[in-house]
């Protein structure tokens, strides 16, 4: 009798056991880099906000130096909270303490709250 040519069931059955299993893993990555393409697109604005907050408390640090927050918005939703302090650091300087605090979803990795720092020359 002649070999038999082809494939048995038991070999198809494991060929596509391995690749619903690729194909699972796949689905799995791609969900996975989704939520963090959403996390760092929230981080962009919030380090924009940040900057430039930055740059407007710098501008105005030999004028008034008020401590404060605001909130930073996506939309109509609040994804992070901005909070600064001043501080002297010695004669003419000023120190101003910028703390950005992201609200991220319940079901997504907690963020540590990201601080910069900066000194301020005011002198007459």
């Amino acid at each position: 009798m002649p070999p038999r040519r082809g494939f048995t069931l038991v070999e198809v059955l494991v060929a596509l056991v391995i690749c619903a299993m690729g194909v699972l893993a796949l689905a799995a990555e791609i969900a996975r880099l989704t939520r963090a393409l959403g996390f760092l697109r929230h981080a962009i604005v919030v380090s924009a906000a940040a900057t430039n907050r930055l740059e407007a408390l710098r501008a105005g640090a030999c004028r008034t130096r008020v401590d404060g927050s605001e909130a930073v918005y996506v939309g109509d939703r609040e994804v992070a909270t901005l909070t600064w302090t001043w501080g002297p650091a010695g004669d003419s300087i000023y120190r101003v303490r910028l703390i950005a605090a992201a609200r991220l979803p319940a079901a997504t990795l907690r963020a540590a709250p990201d601080t910069i720092a900066t000194a301020v020359l005011c002198r007459p």
